[in-house]
């Protein structure tokens, strides 16, 4: 059982902690890094450790060499020992990837930043306590052999090529030059030995059936999976403990375990995972025989049955044009849209009613109106402004 984090902890000290409580987990490292060649060491521009549970294939290393650059990355096994030891380097400012290639964090000014929920830009409700330690200026490195110039027609030389240093950046699966900024940096993140498969949990006749992908070596005693209700008569509910139910293996060497428990006729609950105390997941869940959307569900709190939502689109009085477009607007919304609203009732008044947007990044262009299609010219002003 892991000891309470407290407020008065360090992150640096939540981090360590985490991490010992990890690495007996861990079964893989990724490692991945971009250096420049100097006369006693290679120079760390950008580098990866990344230590996760099992449901990997190991991979050869991929390596780049030019004159002035030298990239590699790989994927491997390894013992929770090995695991240890290669990140005990990586927080010391260097990353062993093999073969007697080390690159080197050290410099002048050698700063460090723990984060012990996630790292930056990782948007996912999953706790991954990660570490940047960052050093001297990248630009001054690259200065140092001629350049970026003189570094990326290296890269155009190489077999195969790499048409800039972006290129073979993307290619290892590390930020752009843009992302880095000045100062170089080596991220070091250590995955949880357990997660919430969300796709395959849900809620089935009254029970939720939640699934979790997990380490084989981490015991069921170890796991508190809760669920939490949400509705307009009752409120956020107390959470509810779920009970361990099954364990079965999986071709990729993890676990899949399986915890259910009764939420009565809730149709939308919140899932929490932890392991020892310390929260590792969270996910929403519904019973998908009574909600198309979690949108949906989250709706019907605030307005039973969509009711209100059902009366202003089936609306035909001019009064209520303006209650007309706000009902278009919430239902593009819960289908998965992104909504800008321009029309009545907002500042613009040269613009379309709204802009529909999608994840992949179409626009559609919407006009509303509660009489006929064309009425004022509408049909004529969505194809002007589309």
């Amino acid at each position: 059982m892991a000891a309470p984090q407290s407020a008065d902890q360090s992150p640096v000290d939540r981090f360590q902690q985490m991490r010992s409580l990890w690495l007996p987990y861990i079964e893989w490292i990724s490692i991945a890094a971009v250096g420049v060649k100097l006369s006693d060491r290679v120079q760390l521009l950008c580098g990866r450790l990344h230590l996760y549970r099992g449901g990997a294939k190991p991979e050869p290393t991929n390596s780049v060499e030019t004159e002035h650059l030298v990239a590699a990355s790989r994927l491997v096994p390894c013992t929770p020992e090995a695991a240890s030891k290669v990140s005990d380097e990586a927080l010391g400012g260097q990353l062993a990837v093999g073969d007697g290639l080390v690159f080197d964090l050290r410099g002048a000014h050698v700063a460090k930043q723990p984060y012990p929920i996630r790292p930056p830009g990782f948007t996912a409700d999953v706790r991954v306590p990660s570490y940047r330690v960052m050093g001297d200026s990248v630009h001054s490195t690259l200065y140092s052999v001629g350049g970026i110039e003189v570094v990326e027609w290296g890269l155009r030389g190489h077999n195969p090529p790499y048409y800039g240093l972006d290129q073979l950046l993307a290619a290892l699966g590390l930020p752009t030059m843009a992302a880095i900024g000045d100062l170089a940096r080596l991220d070091v993140s250590i995955a949880p030995p357990v997660i919430i498969q969300g796709e395959q949990s849900a809620i089935r006749a009254g029970r939720a059936e939640v699934r979790l992908q997990a380490s084989p070596r981490l015991a069921t005693t170890d796991i508190s999976v809760r669920t939490r209700s949400f509705s307009s008569a009752r409120g956020i509910g107390e959470a509810r403990a779920l009970e361990f139910v099954s364990r079965e293996p999986l071709d990729t060497g993890e676990h899949t375990l399986v915890y259910a428990g009764d939420v009565g006729d809730e149709t939308l609950v919140q899932v929490f995972l932890a392991i020892s105390d310390l929260a590792v997941n969270q996910y929403w869940i519904n019973d998908a025989t009574r909600r198309l959307h979690e949108h949906i569900a989250i709706a019907e709190v605030f307005d039973e049955s969509l009711a209100t939502l059902d009366r202003y689109l089936l609306s035909t009085r001019g009064d209520q044009s303006e209650l007309f477009e706000w009902a278009i607007a919430t239902l593009a919304t819960l289908l998965g849209y992104r909504i800008l609203w321009l029309g009545k009732g907002t500042p613009i008044t040269d613009g379309p009613d709204l802009l529909a947007m999608t994840a992949a990044g179409n626009v559609c262009v919407v006009e509303c109106t509660v009489g006929h299609p064309d009425n004022k010219d509408k049909v004529a002003k969505v194809i002007q402004r589309a």
